[in-house]
């Protein structure tokens, strides 16, 4: 893309610089759905799961969030009860 501005064919940087931003929010976009249809989560909940262990844990906490995500999940699901703050 930034060879086809310098060697003087702007247009065609430009049509590359556009197809590179459909198919990054595309991605960014469909990623997700992806990832939270095949772990059964809402797909906001992913989300919201990927991006809290990116922000506490870099590249493992995209991993380790979703993951304590289905934990807390199948707790819910269970039935277990929590501790209660008094």
């Amino acid at each position: 893309m930034g060879w086809s501005f310098v060697s003087g064919n702007a247009a065609f940087g430009i049509k590359l610089f556009v197809l590179y931003l459909i198919v990054l929010v595309s991605r960014q976009l469909l990623e997700t759905k992806v990832v939270a249809t095949n772990l059964g989560l809402h797909p906001l909940a992913t989300l919201v799961a990927l991006f809290v262990g990116f922000k506490v844990l870099g590249f493992v906490g995209m991993i380790a969030g979703p993951i304590l995500l289905i934990a807390v999940q199948a707790v819910i699901k269970a039935g277990i009860p929590t501790p209660r703050v008094k």
